[in-house]
């Protein structure tokens, strides 16, 4: 099994999805549609630095539910370029 992903960065391995696309949570903009286990996805609304180290990240969950979860900027998601750039247009 190859340990990247299509586009050459290392991507992240999901449940139920496999070996996806990913991007460093410094790199997450407002829109971006990130994808986490068995699928689920989230939208990106709100990107606010928690101190050197960490972000804040407010997401809307597919469910309406609304959370804000502190990460790591060097964190990897996995994200989909094809979802956000449906959700844009």
């Amino acid at each position: 099994m190859e340990n990247e992903a299509s586009n050459g960065d290392p991507g992240v391995h999901l449940q139920g999805c496999g070996l996806t696309t990913s991007k460093a949570v410094s790199e997450i903009a407002i829109g971006d549609i990130l994808i986490w286990n068995y699928g689920y996805t989230s939208k990106v609304t709100a990107v606010e630095p928690a101190s050197a180290c960490f972000a804040y990240v407010t997401l809307d969950d597919s469910d309406g539910g609304s959370h804000t979860r502190r990460m790591k900027l060097t964190r990897r998601v996995a994200w989909s370029e094809r979802l956000t750039k449906k959700e844009a247009s």
